[in-house]
């Protein structure tokens, strides 16, 4: 909540804006670079205002530089000195050139702009249609995010650890079930060589049923097995795991 109240407060400050704008004082412009390497809302606010800028630059009214106008200028200059010593060429006659020569140069100069504004729209239209896409993104994973931890903080959700220090390394698994779903995070394994995995079993009336082959970080796991268990447990399996527990390899267990 104290996050979003200051990224609200910011935007409201007009700090953004001026920064946008080229205004922005020395200690804003820190702000402005700090708020937007950081908050993912201020940084899509930020692409937001330069999108809106360069559509504004865009219906601009352009017209062509005057190096372009003197230049032009003087080459009619020139032509008319040379056609003066031709009498042959009447004055309509060089008006019609030089009008044909500022409009064909004039035209050339318009398509290359339109050519130039046409790309950059098309450029900001894909830029547009990112920002769009990492909204999207952002607001599922954080509606994911919310909904883990939701799941991990619930009164409703047990949590079993089977933790062990073992000659080759620390071992640490968190298992968390409810009566909805049973996620298994894997914390830390001592490494494998690559011919065995570690594997999960659940002890259901003295038998053990595979639960998964701890090679993921987090795993979901059939949660009507952990209700029916009265343990879990840990083997040493050959990679890919086993369909049937070897006892022998037993890791770690926990009753639950």
């Amino acid at each position: 909540m104290v996050e979003n109240k200051n990224i609200q407060e910011f935007l409201e400050s007009g700090v953004l804006d001026r920064y946008v704008m080229g205004k922005a004082t020395e200690i804003e412009i820190q702000q402005a670079e700090h708020y937007i390497a950081t908050f993912d809302e201020i940084k899509f606010a930020y692409d937001m205002m330069q999108i809106e800028l360069q559509a504004q630059a865009f219906k601009t009214q352009e017209n062509p530089p005057e190096d372009l106008k003197k230049e032009l200028f003087s080459t009619i200059h020139t032509s008319n000195k040379e056609i003066k010593k031709q009498d042959s060429i009447s004055w309509f006659q060089i008006a019609v050139a030089c009008i044909a020569a500022v409009g064909f140069v004039g035209m050339l100069y318009y398509m290359n702009i339109a050519n130039e504004k046409t790309q950059r729209l098309e450029q900001l239209e894909g830029e547009f249609s990112s920002l769009e896409n990492r909204i999207k993104n952002l607001e599922s994973d954080n509606l994911i995010f919310d909904e883990e931890i939701q799941f991990l903080r619930s009164p409703k959700t047990q949590k079993y650890i089977l933790k062990k220090d073992t000659s080759l390394g620390n071992l640490n698994v968190i298992t968390y079930h409810n009566n909805k779903r049973s996620v298994v995070d894997v914390t830390s394994l001592p490494k494998l060589d690559k011919e065995h995995d570690y594997q999960l079993w659940a002890d259901v009336n003295g038998e053990m049923i595979s639960l998964a082959v701890l090679n993921q970080d987090f795993l979901e796991v059939d949660t009507k097995i952990i209700d029916e268990a009265s343990s879990l447990n840990i083997t040493i399996e050959k990679a890919g795991g086993s369909d049937h527990a070897t006892v022998e390899n037993l890791v770690v267990g926990l009753s639950i």
